[in-house]
């Protein structure tokens, strides 16, 4: 990692007049500074103690970064966080990235060079974890939805791996065993997790993979139908499709519907999230519900400790999913 000695050795100055320039402070000719600018910007070298001294006069601006946001699964999510940001006297700044990695760079020097009290991340790459890890060298971060190993980020969330075992299990005893999975976008570690319990759960139960019937998605209506349309394509279908989002099921539903067939009867489809709109389908979506509005709130307690230096004694928080049980599962139709 580059550091003060080396922008110094560089531009051939002592390591107090890079700090003298860093710090904006007089006794440095023009020459020297613009030396030690180019430097700093052949390295890439940004240093801490200009990020602290920005960081000094408080904007009152939070920024939210996150994957989507025509998503409507983030809308309880953001009430959570803005209640209490409001309550604190905090703004938000809400971004999208849409699993773009040159908009996740522009969002990290946006975040980088502005004067911003902290940021909530709402999943991370596995791609690009060096962008969770830049952003926490400049501003206090707390990362929603996902957890990232071995990083000094606080984070909230439900344990994806488990509740897709759980979702795919509740499939298996309903008699499916030719069960297909539409992933969301797999370079986020959400999507990863989610494919890993979906496969847990067929090998509890010796049920063989089949990478066909694994399909990736995105995270919007058209990435569950245009998935679905190709499962419906295959000489044998699937008896039941599982939506790693809501979004993605709603999708496969009417794609299904749209050939002709019927759900749960001839497909069963389940999905992840439990956003609204799951439980006013015809017929209502089965799903994983997550507790969005309490991960909000819980993230922006978490990224005002870290604002205020406080002490963190829980810095990564599980909390507990819900298998929501409707009819678009055919839990009372048993698959031979």
């Amino acid at each position: 990692m580059v550091n003060i000695f080396d922008v110094a050795k560089l531009a051939n100055v002592s390591i107090a007049t890079v700090s003298r320039v860093t710090s904006n402070k007089e006794g440095v000719n023009e020459k020297t500074r613009a030396a030690v600018l180019e430097a700093m910007d052949k390295l890439g070298y940004r240093p801490n103690s200009a990020a602290r001294t920005l960081r000094m006069s408080k904007s009152n601006i939070i920024i939210v970064l996150m994957l989507n946001i025509k998503n409507t699964f983030y809308s309880e999510y953001i009430r959570g966080l803005e209640e209490v940001a409001r309550n604190a006297g905090y703004d938000l700044l809400i971004g999208s990235t849409d699993g773009d990695i040159e908009k996740e760079k522009n969002y990290m020097d946006l975040i980088r060079d502005s004067r911003v009290d902290g940021v909530i991340l709402t999943t991370a790459g596995v791609l690009n974890d060096d962008f969770v890890k830049k952003i926490n060298e400049s501003s206090p971060v707390v990362l929603t939805f996902d957890y990232v190993p071995g990083q000094n980020i606080p984070s909230i969330s439900i344990d994806n791996e488990s509740a897709s075992r759980k979702i795919t299990n509740h499939l298996i005893n309903m008699g499916h065993k030719r069960i297909a999975h539409i992933t969301g976008y797999m370079g986020r570690l959400q999507s990863q997790t989610r494919l890993n319990g979906y496969k847990q759960a067929l090998a509890q139960h010796n049920i063989q993979v089949q990478e066909a019937l694994i399909q990736e998605g995105g995270y919007l209506l058209q990435d569950g139908y245009i998935a679905t349309q190709k499962l419906l394509s295959f000489e044998k279908v699937p008896t039941a499709i599982y939506g790693g989002n809501d979004n993605i099921a709603i999708g496969a539903l009417k794609a299904i519907l749209d050939a002709g067939l019927r759900v749960p009867e001839d497909i069963a489809v389940v999905g992840f999230d439990d956003v609204e709109v799951a439980s006013y389908m015809t017929p209502s979506l089965t799903t994983i519900h997550q507790p969005r509005y309490e991960i909000g709130k819980r993230a922006m307690d978490l990224l005002l400790k870290k604002i205020n230096e406080e002490q963190i004694q829980q810095p990564h928080v599980i909390l507990e999913d819900e298998l929501m049980i409707r009819e678009s599962c055919g839990h009372n139709i048993v698959k031979k």
